[in-house]
């Protein structure tokens, strides 16, 4: 997937100069893809819980070879925009279940080393080699051969990797990709519930002692009783 994005980052704007863009389509295919992550990452945890983690990243896959193989045969400028909303469910859902992922196989206190290490491989050797492979192939074959190419190789690599994960994980797969996600949202539950230390007020504590000298300094609480004595003759 990293290799994926480095081809469309870097030959995708290339491509529709090719076709007569002036500028215009570039500007509004950024702006479709930006678009569209914002409802997959707020339903992408419903997402990878109903699908499982692997095979969400297998639809990843799938969604980006049509994406190329869009690419491959569009003719018109304009025409990008009908897959670029793609962008969104693809980035969204990968993002967020691999950095699930590597929160779950960080050792202790390397979480967020974890993390580096994947935006890295993610954007660095992954989007970097795929951008080298794909320049390469351009200038051999031009850019709409290029991403048929690239169109065909991602869609093999989904299906092996679909076709593996079920020859291994046959049978018991689907129950460990469901509760990964049940599991990491206990882990996170666990993590919130850290214990107040000595000498600490916790907001509740902290709600109540302001309520107290609130009420002690209302002009009632400083009414104070009066002793009267009558005296009967």
């Amino acid at each position: 997937i990293g290799q994926g994005f480095g081809v469309v980052f870097s030959f995708l704007f290339l491509f529709l100069k090719e076709l007569g863009d002036s500028g215009l389509v570039m500007g509004v295919s950024i702006m479709v893809t930006c678009v569209t992550e914002v409802p997959v990452m707020y339903c992408v945890d419903t997402i990878i819980k109903r699908m499982g983690l692997m095979k969400s990243v297998f639809f990843c896959l799938y969604c980006k070879s049509m994406r190329f193989a869009w690419y491959a045969i569009m003719q018109e400028p304009w025409s990008v925009l009908w897959v670029e909303g793609l962008h969104g469910v693809v980035f969204g859902i990968a993002w967020a279940g691999a950095t699930v992922y590597c929160r779950k196989i960080a050792p202790d206190g390397m979480g967020a080393t974890m993390q580096g290490f994947f935006t890295g491989w993610f954007f660095g050797i992954g989007a970097g080699s795929g951008s080298l492979v794909a320049g390469a192939l351009g200038q051999e074959y031009g850019l709409r051969t290029m991403f048929g190419i690239v169109a065909a190789w991602t869609f093999a690599v989904a299906t092996l990797c679909t076709v593996a994960d079920s020859l291994n994980f046959i049978g018991k797969a689907n129950k460990q990709e469901d509760s990964f996600y049940e599991e990491f949202e206990d882990d996170k539950d666990a993590t919130d519930e850290v214990p107040t230390p000595p000498g600490v007020r916790t907001a509740e504590e902290g709600e109540g002692m302001e309520m107290q000298k609130v009420v002690s300094q209302s002009p009632r609480s400083q009414i104070r009783p009066t002793r009267v004595e009558v005296q009967v003759n």
